[in-house]
């Protein structure tokens, strides 16, 4: 659980980031990775003063302005386990109050919604300090006094505080700003997409967040010079789209701005008096243009200022102690001990099997089996969509909606847990599309009031090949992310933390298994084009073990990177520079993915080969999904809990 540095990664997941050509996937930035991924630094504060055993309904979250002291309270030692995980919970969101709006929970808890997350240096060491001490806490108790359930909580909630303590020493390596996810250019879809206005107070609530703006941005800053002073600032590259993407968010007049906009539109539906409603709205208006556009200018003229302080070596290894950083982020984002080197020979392990099953394929289609060659021809015959207008986009939509409700045929077989939260398709901001990959996801909240979101990058001009569109749609929505978070976040008997957390290497990895699935059970049977793009994602995030270890454990610059990868996935240039640059700036997530889904895919071929004919497939994938995000590790003890249960 924590700060909002990279707040995105709590909202977004992201899954695989494809070229636009090919009707791609995204980063996702999975609703709660920032709950399980650390950037605090190493801290000395005083020892902690007693405090009240449980979190006041009412105590208001804790503004950027004043960072609390001491949060952590002894008299949580006396509390029972289950009243201790979510009163450990509620100090994260009172800590984290956008990510408690993230999450649907600030109002539940009484914790309001009219502050901006503190990510100053001095909070964020106050949150390295509660969380080592609560970890001390948790390591405590004796297991033998837990219930089963009780424990199995308590030692996922110990693995993501020890994950986070490790990451301690390692704070400043992550960068604060950069092109995929930071305070700055995920402000807009935060206020616009996240914070609701069902009242009044949620409105007035709005206009306070704004007008914090720019103490918000003086703190990003105040990362920034830190990196720079410690030599840990993103490549130089870095610093021209970070500054284009700002530039593109601040460019709108005030009143055709979306934070303005999804303002207006939400306050229509209160029904409020006119001169009541443009008293409101005149006053965002007066945010935007006094406090929201001086704050992204300034920080535009510092990341000026500090880009030529900046090198053009792309890796983490030149950053102090960046190999062990490295090390660490590997085994943050795979939630394993693999190293750099065996990740990379996995993946071109991988990367050869793959392809050559895809020229298997090629070949029985009458095409080249040479990828470059193949792949247009295929990608020529597969046919597409040109968007040239809203039209086009709408058929975009349309065509992966008809791919998810195909595969609501092979669910029902499969699986006998299911869903309640919707599944909506919206269109990626037009300010971030040159960013973003293909598509992402958005998990609803906790509190259900909003459904999942698939979104789609469609850019004027853009093209999207049906080759692509049944595997997206399935690692996004059903039966991949929506289908896997949803679920997760309905676990009603589990403490609220589970139904919150994120673990790369589950999520991501579920994703990419359901991909094969699809096609172990029938789907691409009169579908060879679709499976062949099942195969290109397959070879996608093979390639990303190969290319992630290469960047950052031997010295590949930018530029390899983009040969092995356009050259072993038959793609431009051009349509994998977008994914080196992410790997780069997010150094061991993309290796994730494929970790997971190999973790999967043995634990299934342990539970057929031990359970032989009482082996139920459904049952396996309810193992899996009914305890929510889990390290891949506690994921093998649940599997092979199960295993013996049934055998």
């Amino acid at each position: 659980m924590k700060q909002y540095l990279l707040i995105i990664l709590s909202i977004f997941l992201l899954v695989g980031c494809q070229n636009q050509e090919v009707g791609g996937e995204t980063p996702a930035l999975s609703e709660v990775e920032t709950a399980v991924s650390p950037t605090q630094s190493p801290t000395s504060l005083p020892d902690p003063t007693t405090q009240p055993p449980t979190t006041p309904a009412n105590t208001p979250a804790p503004t950027a302005k004043s960072p609390i002291s001491n949060p952590f309270p002894k008299a949580w030692s006396t509390l029972d386990i289950d009243t201790l995980h979510e009163e450990i919970f509620i100090e994260m969101m009172r800590r984290d109050p956008q990510f408690a709006t993230d999450l649907g929970v600030a109002n539940k808890y009484g914790l309001g919604q009219s502050q901006l997350t503190n990510v100053s240096d001095a909070y964020l060491r106050e949150t390295d300090n509660f969380i080592t001490e609560t970890l001390a806490l948790l390591e405590s108790i004796d297991p033998n006094s837990l219930t089963p359930l009780q424990k199995r909580s308590n030692d996922i909630l110990i693995w993501d505080l020890r994950d986070q303590v490790r990451g301690i020493d390692f704070k400043y390596h992550e960068y604060n700003v950069n092109q995929l996810f930071s305070i700055p250019n995920d402000l807009p879809g935060f206020m616009s997409g996240l914070h609701p206005i069902n009242t009044v107070q949620d409105a007035e609530d709005y206009i306070s967040r704004l007008s914090q703006v720019g103490e918000q941005f003086e703190q990003v800053i105040e990362g920034l010079e830190i990196r720079a002073e410690l030599g840990m600032l993103p490549p130089r590259f870095v610093f021209d789209r970070v500054r284009e993407q700002l530039r593109t968010i601040r460019s709108p007049k005030a009143e055709d701005h979306e934070i303005y906009t999804s303002f207006e539109r939400q306050l229509a539906d209160l029904n409020l008096p006119t001169s009541e409603a443009e008293a409101l709205q005149n006053e965002v208006i007066v945010q935007l243009n006094e406090t929201v556009y001086p704050a992204y200018q300034k920080l535009i003229d510092t990341l000026s200022n500090l880009k030529m302080d900046a090198t053009t070596d792309d890796g983490v290894w030149k950053l102090p102690n960046g190999e062990d950083y490295y090390a660490y982020a590997l085994q943050h984002h795979t939630s394993t001990d693999m190293t750099a080197d065996e990740i990379h020979e996995l993946g071109l392990q991988e990367v050869e099997r793959i392809s050559g099953e895809m020229e298997l394929l090629l070949g029985e289609l009458g095409y080249s089996t040479k990828i470059p060659n193949g792949i247009g021809q295929i990608y020529n015959n597969a046919g597409g969509i040109q968007i040239n207008n809203d039209q086009a986009r709408q058929d975009v939509f349309a065509a992966y909606e008809n791919a998810m409700s195909a595969a609501d045929e092979i669910v029902g077989e499969l699986f006998n847990i299911y869903p309640k939260a919707p599944l909506i398709i919206e269109r990626v901001p037009a300010f971030r599309e040159t960013s973003s990959p293909g598509a992402y996801y958005l998990s609803p909240p906790l509190d259900g009031s909003r459904p999942g979101i698939f979104f789609i990058n469609a850019p004027q001009g853009g093209y999207v090949s049906m080759v692509g569109v049944p595997t997206l749609a399935f690692h996004e929505g059903v039966p991949g992310h929506h289908f896997q978070k949803a679920i997760q976040s309905e676990l009603q008997d589990m403490p609220t933390f589970r139904r919150a957390l994120l673990f790369g290497a589950y999520a991501e990895g579920w994703a990419l298994y359901v991909e094969k699935l699809a096609w172990e059970y029938g789907y691409y049977d009169d579908d060879p084009h679709g499976n062949y793009g099942r195969l290109q994602s397959e070879l996608f995030r093979a390639v990303r073990l190969v290319v992630d270890t290469g960047i950052h454990a031997k010295q590949w610059t930018r530029q390899e990177a983009i040969d092995y990868m356009s050259n072993t996935l038959g793609w431009s240039k051009n349509g994998v520079a977008a994914e080196v640059e992410r790997y780069i700036v997010w150094p061991g997530q993309a290796t994730s993915y494929k970790i997971g889904e190999l973790t999967i895919l043995r634990l299934r071929d342990e539970a057929q080969q031990t359970l032989g004919d009482n082996f139920d497939i459904a049952e396996f994938h309810t193992v899996i999904l009914q305890n929510g995000d889990v390290p891949l590790e506690i994921l093998e003890e649940i599997v092979r809990e199960w295993i013996k249960e049934q055998d």
